[in-house]
């Protein structure tokens, strides 16, 4: 997913339309995990790539 993602979903979290929500573990990964099994992935995907953040001095 992209950054935007994450942030609608905390939008809605926080929102009226998910009082009714608890203890949910949410997967926003784009719909990888609905596609390709991980055996059929690209080796990109398969492959580790550390991820890169902002961490103020």
């Amino acid at each position: 997913g992209e950054p935007d993602d994450i942030a609608q979903m905390a939008c809605w979290l926080a929102g009226d339309r998910s009082t009714f929500v608890t203890g949910q573990h949410f997967v926003i990964d784009g719909g990888v995990s609905c596609g390709l099994k991980w055996a059929d992935q690209p080796e990109f995907q398969k492959s580790y790539h550390p991820i890169k953040v902002y961490r103020p001095e």
